[in-house]
């Protein structure tokens, strides 16, 4: 990714980064599902999960400007739309899979 931003090692460690948190939690939950996420300002929604034809690998965009904790729910909720098929939409299915994503968060910050 051209524009991406790389962190070198140093002197400053994150311990329980909340985005790692969440990768962590998701590779856990759903190993054989591939994502790519962008922080990108949005015009109508605050997040959104998609899969463009031809594509393998779905996208998935959190508008930043929300506030952090809005951020991490948001990115949960659009993670658990690529956990689930696309037709769960906001039913029983996608309610359980952004539960144990957000279980599996607290699980891996309570062993740290």
């Amino acid at each position: 990714m051209k524009n991406a931003i790389r962190i070198k090692p140093g002197n400053v460690v994150f311990v329980n980064n909340p985005f790692e948190v969440m990768r962590r939690a998701f590779k856990q939950l759903y190993p054989k599902v591939p994502v790519r996420i962008h922080f990108r300002e949005l015009e109508r929604d605050l997040g959104l999960a998609e899969l463009q034809p031809g594509q393998k690998v779905p996208h998935i965009y959190v508008d930043p400007r929300q506030t952090f904790a809005e951020v991490l729910k948001t990115l949960a909720h659009e993670l658990a739309h690529v956990a689930v098929p696309t037709d769960a939409k906001h039913g029983k299915r996608w309610r359980a899979a952004f539960k144990a994503i957000r279980s599996e968060c607290q699980r891996i910050v309570g062993r740290s």
